[in-house]
């Protein structure tokens, strides 16, 4: 299953994205509890950030892997490419 279309927004501690009649469509909303409503808003930032962070993963992974360039076999590779790689795994399992 894929992530929802379109460009995500934050209201607070709501994440949510327009549908073509600009009504909202909630995707998450992260609670106030146990870390700080600072800390909340951080969190809410960051999800609300997930679609683009996706897409700069992606363009990221098409670099060459640094040890693979040198010949190396990538197992516990560090560069930027790998990294990518790994996060988009995650986010599409």
């Amino acid at each position: 299953m894929e992530h929802t279309k379109g460009k995500w927004k934050i209201d607070g501690l709501s994440i949510y994205v327009a549908d073509h009649f600009s009504r909202r469509l909630w995707i998450a909303t992260v609670c106030v509890g146990m870390p700080s409503e600072d800390e909340s808003e951080a969190n809410a930032r960051l999800i609300s950030a997930a679609p683009d962070l996706l897409e700069a993963c992606k363009a990221i992974s098409k670099m060459p892997c640094l040890l693979k360039l040198l010949g190396e076999p990538e197992e516990n590779c560090t560069c930027a490419s790998c990294i990518a790689k790994a996060a988009i795994k995650k986010a599409e399992r």
